[in-house]
């Protein structure tokens, strides 16, 4: 069997949750004995027996159109959001905190970080609403022989944009984490903390991860705060977060970064990421086993795979509701508590009571899980949905 896969960022640059999956599925299939590679254009397809595409939230239509046009079956791997849950919310959050940071007023009412205390549910009035992607990919979802989905709410998600769909349960392995794991010191060692007393974030400076939300609810906090961040989202948003540490945090806050250059000033300490390269697994693992706390209140994510991580390894995590984390889990003990994204007092409260906090490294079925189960998985699926005969 041979697929062919269309990453949104290809091959060239490995970084991110999905990138992280579909790598790993590469792997996988390859050790199936499929031939499994990235293309970079969809002509490239013609080569295969199947093609793979990845994210809903882009618009697919001039691949599908392709792939329709030459018969060529495809799989869908969506990481599908629902985009009318976090959209509004995480949009008229960051609006607020632009008028926090630019001291601005509306109607004469301030916005100030005491009100957004007082009440965060102002935000909503300052929302956007969602990018329709859906319109543009309804086609692409209706059609797929099999919409991969790495939970039931991603199952429900596909259903309630596209009613009919054809969907596959497949769950994710715990990220960087799989495996027997022994963390070292090296992420000490690179920024001179010591283990336990720091709060650590990981992932892109974007919207729906809300950095800004852990930049705020941490802002009279006294302990150091680290965020890991590969490459950023957009411009806007890297400098509404770098500005928001330095009006808003007391204590030192790192950002250790694959893209901005080292320097320190005020609370901020950026640390560039050694030959502008991603951290490690190595240096990764450090950093979480580490962390007095793992502090992630994403508007949404799929389900976030450093909340798995971070279980594993026994750091504790404050994880966002409105993330798909908790269907993995039927039993659990709370190294994993859940709160409302923008909800910056409850946040605050919360890392309270989990900071600091170690748990045992546990035998749990979705720790013990390997990309090389999840492959075979897809691989089964895909070749049912399309009518394969494995061979012989």
């Amino acid at each position: 069997m041979k697929v062919g896969i269309l990453s949104r960022y290809g091959e060239k640059v490995k970084w991110g949750g999905d990138t992280k999956v579909l790598v790993s599925l590469q792997k996988g299939l390859r050790k199936l004995g499929c031939q499994a590679d990235f293309v970079e254009d969809p002509t490239d397809f013609a080569a295969y027996d199947m093609a793979l595409l990845s994210n809903t939230c882009l618009d697919l239509r001039p691949v599908y159109h392709f792939l329709r046009l030459h018969q060529i079956p495809y799989a869908l791997m969506g990481f599908h959001e629902d985009m009318t849950l976090y959209a509004q919310a995480s949009s008229g959050f960051f609006r607020y905190v632009q008028g926090m940071l630019s001291d601005e007023s509306d109607e004469g009412y301030p916005f100030s970080l005491e009100r957004l205390l007082e009440n965060p549910r102002l935000i909503f009035y300052y929302s956007s609403p969602p990018r329709k992607m859906i319109m543009a990919n309804y086609d692409i979802i209706k059609n797929a022989s099999v919409c991969f989905a790495n939970t039931l709410t991603e199952v429900q998600n596909y259903q309630k944009d596209c009613p009919g769909c054809n969907t596959f349960l497949a769950p994710l392995p715990p990220g960087f984490a799989e495996g027997k794991c022994a963390p070292g010191d090296d992420f000490l060692r690179m920024t001179g903390l010591n283990s336990g007393e720091y709060i650590l974030q990981i992932g892109r400076l974007e919207l729906r991860k809300n950095q800004l939300g852990t930049i705020l609810a941490t802002a009279d906090l006294p302990m150091p705060l680290v965020f890991i961040s590969t490459l950023s989202a957009t411009f806007e948003y890297e400098k509404c977060c770098l500005e928001a540490i330095y009006k808003y945090r007391k204590d030192p806050t790192f950002v250790i970064s694959q893209t901005l250059p080292s320097m320190k000033s005020g609370p901020l300490h950026i640390l560039q990421m050694p030959g502008k390269k991603k951290l490690s697994r190595s240096m990764l693992l450090s950093a979480l086993y580490h962390a007095g706390l793992h502090l992630h209140p994403a508007f949404y994510e799929l389900p976030g795979l450093t909340y798995l991580e971070a279980a594993k390894l026994g750091t504790p995590s404050i994880a966002s509701s409105w993330t798909t984390v908790g269907d993995y889990f039927d039993t659990l003990d709370d190294r994993l508590v859940y709160t409302l994204p923008y909800d910056l007092p409850n946040i605050k409260k919360l890392i309270s009571q989990q900071f600091g906090k170690r748990y045992p490294q546990i035998r749990h079925p979705v720790f013990t899980r390997t990309s090389f189960d999840y492959a075979q998985n897809i691989h089964s699926a895909m070749m049912q949905f399309h009518g394969i005969k494995a061979e012989k």
